[in-house]
């Protein structure tokens, strides 16, 4: 296991902003939001949520060859925990739940109550058809933040059914798509005060499972993570950790950029800004750079040298992030420049 102690990092930020004056930009702002939303990315193609005042309910958007359309499935009453992948065809699809008892999903900020009665849904691009995954999704239990890579699917699993404890805390879980095996537990962060929130946003490819794990460790201090199992061998390390103190904030979105692991961190400890990071998954090393402030949630982009980013407006008393007052922005940029390196 790899910490970057939080010192190191605002020591590295001071030199990188002695060293070079280049900032992000966005290239192209492809829509504003009423309400913030996740987003995902995969190939040429992008998808978030866009929340419909008339009908109080979100759905689901995608991108594609810079054209923006309306996935023709049914809404959901919150955001679409939604994540873009392919399939053993080579298909693409999106992956996200539906539940009988939906909240808010976590996007690094305070602790949440997570939906309930949730089950896993794929919804092909190519033909527009709806299916549910049956293998992972149980009577027993409420299954999301799923993540699809070839013939394997990862996803979060809450035995909501048992008595106490048992029924609160997150896991884990890897699963075939075709055949009878049952699914697989995977390592998971350290459990908090709470036990939850425990993971908020889960990326697979064919070798790792990426996730960024959240707890509140007493009530004024809340450490979130990015952590990183090796999906074919028992390897369950840490790539990156921040320390909060009577402040909301973490680590968001990590998803795969080519060979590297991109992800963003809002609350940055500057105070300042929003922070981007990518990181080699074998060694734990890599670099940073500014991101628009109020960062929400980060995608990669198909080349890996760039990345989608949902950006609010404002944020509330609560630290909760707000888009009243303009949209929350959702941006392209097509170049990270580099500002710091930090090592392994």
């Amino acid at each position: 296991m790899r910490i970057r102690w939080l010192a190191f990092l605002l020591a590295n930020c001071v030199l990188a902003q002695l060293a070079s004056t280049t900032t992000a930009h966005a290239d192209e702002i492809i829509a504003r939001e009423q309400r913030p939303t996740p987003i995902s990315s995969y190939g040429d193609r992008a998808a978030w949520s866009s929340y419909d005042s008339s009908s109080d309910a979100f759905r689901l958007m995608t991108r594609v060859g810079g054209v923006t359309s309306m996935a023709p499935i049914s809404a959901r009453s919150q955001a679409f925990d939604v994540d873009l992948g392919e399939n053993s065809s080579g298909e693409a699809v999106a992956a996200y739940s539906r539940c009988q008892n939906a909240f808010p999903m976590p996007l690094g900020q305070a602790q949440r109550r997570p939906s309930e009665g949730c089950d896993i849904y794929v919804l092909n691009l190519a033909t527009g058809t709806e299916s549910k995954l049956e293998g992972p999704s149980t009577h027993e239990s409420s299954e999301y933040l799923p993540t699809i890579a070839g013939d394997q699917v990862a996803f979060v699993r809450v035995y909501e059914r048992r008595p106490g404890r048992r029924g609160q805390l997150p896991y884990l879980y890897l699963r075939d798509l075709v055949g009878e095996r049952p699914s697989s537990r995977l390592p998971g962060g350290a459990r908090g005060l709470t036990d939850r929130p425990g993971p908020t946003s889960l990326n697979l490819n064919a070798e790792y499972l990426v996730f960024a794990w959240d707890r509140l460790l007493d009530r004024n201090t809340y450490r979130s993570q990015v952590r990183v199992d090796e999906v074919n061998a028992d390897e369950h390390r840490m790539l990156l950790q921040t320390t909060r103190d009577d402040q909301p904030g973490g680590l968001i979105s990590p998803s795969f950029a080519g060979s590297w692991v991109l992800f963003g961190e809002w609350g940055a400890p500057t105070g300042s800004r929003d922070e981007l990071y990518r990181v080699d998954p074998q060694t734990g090393g890599g670099l940073f750079a500014s991101a628009p402030p109020l960062l929400s949630s980060v995608a990669a982009t198909d080349n890996g040298d760039g990345y989608f980013y949902v950006k609010a407006v404002s944020l509330r008393e609560d630290g909760s992030q707000s888009c009243q007052g303009g949209g929350c922005e959702i941006g392209r940029i097509d170049q990270i420049p580099s500002e710091g390196f930090f090592a392994e």
